[in-house]
């Protein structure tokens, strides 16, 4: 299993939607997960009670399972996580992570998100992978793709959704998002090709 985090605006939802067609493995983000729990008619109130959870999880995994494309997204990621209840419900992330654990014991699948680095940081046969890159970068491809109108904007998105997103893993998880040590594998796109990066992310997949 490949696990993968990105910042935004470094073509991380394109890498890893390329390294799962590269392995032939299915292919897992935040919209297709939201998608299968929508499916799975998860709601708050169904997870309070304790006795649907292995139910409501085994309808996710089934969902998940009809679900294995999706649209690209681009190089932009506009998932408001710390408002949204798939990641901020104890119960909802719960499951979530039983999820990804499950996904981990089928093997064969690309994770984008859902701090899968984190919940399967003690699997040897899993990847974990940080997307990174400079601001300055981030920002003219936020611009090219239309994410941003323009410099300044482009900029506080980054600043947003990075500060965002350390804010959440500091706060659920108790680690440093970027941290180095949460992942095998640390690539910078500034100077990568799409094509590099997934080159040597399947090379580390098919190592394990």
């Amino acid at each position: 299993m490949v696990a993968v985090s990105r910042q935004i605006g470094t073509g991380g939802e394109r890498i890893a939607r390329c390294v799962a067609q590269t392995l032939n493995f299915q292919y897992f983000d935040e919209e297709v997960i939201g998608r299968a729990a929508e499916e799975a008619g998860v709601t708050i109130e169904a997870m309070n009670e304790a006795d649907r959870a292995p139910t409501l999880r085994q309808r996710m995994l089934d969902a998940l399972t009809a679900s294995r494309a999706v649209t690209a997204i681009g190089w932009f990621d506009p998932t408001p996580i710390l408002v949204n209840p798939l990641y901020t419900s104890t119960h909802f992330r719960d499951l979530i992570h039983e999820v990804l654990r499950e996904l981990a014991n089928e093997g064969d699948a690309v994770v984008l998100g859902h701090g899968a680095q984190v919940v399967l940081k003690d699997r040897w046969d899993t990847v974990k992978v940080l997307i990174s890159g400079s601001v300055s970068v981030r920002a003219i491809r936020l611009r090219e793709s239309g994410a941003a109108a323009d410099e300044p904007a482009a900029h506080r998105l980054i600043a947003d959704s990075d500060r965002e997103r350390a804010d959440y893993f500091e706060r659920f998880h108790a680690v440093a998002w970027l941290h180095p040590a949460n992942y095998d594998i640390c690539l910078n796109t500034d100077h990568l090709s799409v094509q590099q990066a997934v080159d040597l992310i399947c090379e580390a997949a098919r190592q394990r």
